[in-house]
């Protein structure tokens, strides 16, 4: 695959606050690479601006999604916008490789490295930058582990003997909502405080929030069931980092995952001090933060 296929993408645009995030779907589902009037608003334009991952200025100090939804450093995604794409079913390892042939696309590599398996010479290369971009996507206490962060790796798209499971949500038989307890556990999909993301439609529309300057909430306990009085129906925004393309790029003798940072000096592995000045209302939920939590 060229690496200009990894890039797909279109102009940038702003949605004003309050405006309807129809105009997101409208935008994909007519014409991506056409540009929508702005929404009439009396408050200036905040919220939601397009990206192509070639476009200047990278990493976007700013609330960025890409208008393809691909996986795409330094942007957020909707897991709920990509037909399935994502979820446990197809599996999180195929978000995980489109990030990253897209970061090395972006550094100017080949994007298959990030498919490398096998006998291929960079499969080595390629198995390790998976895990690094897994392991970044699910830091206990940052953004995404905070808002869909829970303990049932069959919610993570793993394997949880004994717990509560969805019938479809991985490959272990899922018999009258619990996993087959005879089942091999898979939690290669958690990090390091025995978390993984919440696959299941069970989150707020955290899409519809950032616009109108909402704080981003969470909705499900800590073990991923629904909260009462403040459950919806929504799939995840996931937060992509902001990777330093140097590290990357085919230079390094042997490429990494790093960050580079904001004009605040915090990590891009965070997003932008915009959105996180709007805050996360955990909805009561404590999360620990220290590994083993």
């Amino acid at each position: 695959m060229s690496r200009l296929a990894w890039i797909a993408g279109t102009t940038t645009v702003a949605l004003a606050a309050g405006a309807s995030l129809a105009y997101v779907h409208e935008r994909r589902r007519k014409n991506p690479y056409a540009n929508l009037p702005k929404p009439p608003s009396e408050e200036p334009p905040i919220g939601w601006v397009f990206h192509r991952a070639d476009d200047p200025g990278y990493p976007f100090d700013a609330a960025v999604l890409h208008p393809l939804n691909v996986p795409t450093p330094g942007m957020w995604i909707d897991i709920g916008d990509a037909a399935g794409e994502w979820d446990p079913s197809k599996g999180f390892d195929s978000l995980v490789r489109v990030l990253l042939g897209s970061a090395l696309a972006m550094a100017g590599n080949d994007p298959k490295i990030a498919t490398a398996e096998g006998k291929d010479p960079n499969a080595q290369i390629g198995r390790a930058l998976r895990k690094a971009v897994r392991d970044s996507l699910i830091v206990p206490g940052e953004t995404n582990d905070l808002l869909y962060g829970q303990t049932n790796a069959n919610l993570a798209g793993g394997v949880d003997p004994g717990k509560p499971c969805v019938h479809g949500s991985s490959n272990a038989p899922c018999q009258d909502g619990i996993r087959d307890p005879n089942s091999a556990a898979v939690t290669y999909m958690m990090n390091a405080a025995g978390r993984g993301l919440n696959w299941l439609p069970r989150h707020a529309d955290n899409l519809a929030r950032i616009p109108k300057r909402q704080p981003l909430m969470r909705t499900t306990t800590l073990d991923g069931r629904r909260l009462p009085n403040v459950a919806d129906g929504h799939h995840m925004l996931l937060w992509l980092p902001a990777y330093a393309l140097e590290l990357l790029a085919p230079s390094q003798a042997t490429p990494s995952i790093g960050y580079t940072t904001w004009p605040d000096g915090s990590s891009t592995r965070l997003p932008p001090p915009s959105v996180r000045s709007l805050g996360i209302d955990l909805s009561g939920v404590e999360i620990p933060t220290g590994q083993g939590g």
